[in-house]
C-alpha cells in the first residue's frame, strides 16, 4: 500500500526508490479501492510513468506512435523494456512502423529493438509498414538493421546482430516483399531488394504457391524483351492498367 500512498501525494522521488528497491509492479500493486499506482499517477497527477521517473511501456508505445524520439529515449533510459508489447501484441517498433514514425524507428533500432516481433495478427513491423504504404518506414527499417548487421560484422555492434527477417510470412502466408509487389509499392520493393535477405525472399511463396514474381507478372505489365524471371524488374515496377 505504501507505494500507492506516495503516488497519491506526488512524492515521486520516494516512489521511485520504493519501486526500485521493493520490486513493486506499477500495474499489479493496488490499494484497497483497487487503484494501481499507474492509474493514480495518470488520474490524479495527469502524468505518464516515465514523467515520474519510472519504466513506462505505455509511454514508450505512445511516443513511438507520435514519432517522439526524445520521449522514446527517455523511456528507454529508465530501463523500459524496448520489446514490451501492448494488448494487440505490438511492440514500440511495430507501432512506429505502422504510424510511419521514422525517427522513433531509428531510436528504437539504436536500442537494439527486435524488429521481428509480430502482433497478435501475425504481422511483423516490416509487413505493417508495407501494408500501410509507408515507404519511409520500410526504408528506415531496412537501413537501420542493415547498419546493425554491418556493425556486428565489423565488431562494432557489441554483440550478435539484430537483423530483419525478410522471410517472415504473416500467419505462414505472404512476406513483406510479396505484399509490396501485390500492392504496387515500387519504392518499398526497391528497399527490400537492396539487401541479400530481401533478394533471397523473391522465391518465397504464399500458401497458394504464388511467388512475388508471379504476383508482379499478374498485376504489372512487363517491359518488352525482359525475361519474366528477371528479379531486377521488381526494382523498376510502376503500376500499369490491365490490357
Amino acid at each position: 500500500m505504501m507505494l500507492c500512498d506516495h503516488r497519491y501525494s506526488g512524492q515521486f522521488a520516494v516512489l521511485r526508490d520504493l519501486a526500485a528497491n521493493g520490486g513493486h509492479d506499477t500495474e499489479s500493486v493496488v490499494n484497497h479501492q483497487g487503484h494501481s499506482v499507474k492509474n493514480i499517477l495518470g488520474d490524479v497527477h495527469g502524468k505518464f510513468l516515465f514523467q515520474a521517473g519510472l519504466p513506462d511501456p505505455e509511454g514508450l508505445h505512445v511516443a513511438a506512435e507520435n514519432d517522439d524520439a526524445d520521449v522514446v529515449r527517455s523511456c528507454l533510459a529508465l530501463k523500459t523494456d524496448v520489446n514490451s508489447r501492448n494488448e494487440e501484441g505490438l511492440t514500440a517498433i511495430g507501432l512506429a512502423a505502422y504510424f510511419n514514425s521514422v525517427e522513433a524507428i531509428d531510436a528504437l533500432a539504436a536500442a537494439r529493438a527486435d524488429p521481428n516481433v509480430s502482433g497478435n495478427d501475425g504481422a511483423s513491423p516490416l509487413i505493417l509498414a508495407v501494408h500501410e504504404g509507408h515507404t519511409e518506414a520500410v526504408q528506415t527499417l531496412v537501413k537501420a538493421y542493415a547498419e546493425e548487421s554491418n556493425n556486428a560484422n565489423d565488431g562494432a555492434g557489441g554483440g550478435d546482430a539484430v537483423t530483419l527477417d525478410m522471410s517472415h510470412r504473416m500467419n505462414g502466408d505472404y512476406t513483406a516483399l510479396y505484399l509490396a509487389c501485390q500492392e504496387g509499392h515500387a519504392e518499398a520493393v526497391d528497399a527490400l531488394l537492396s539487401t541479400q535477405a530481401g533478394r533471397d525472399a523473391i522465391e518465397i511463396c504464399k500458401k497458394t504457391g504464388a511467388s512475388p514474381l508471379f504476383v508482379r507478372d499478374f498485376f504489372w505489365c512487363l517491359p518488352a524483351g525482359r525475361p519474366a524471371a528477371d528479379a531486377t524488374l521488381l526494382c523498376s515496377m510502376r503500376r500499369q492498367p490491365f490490357g
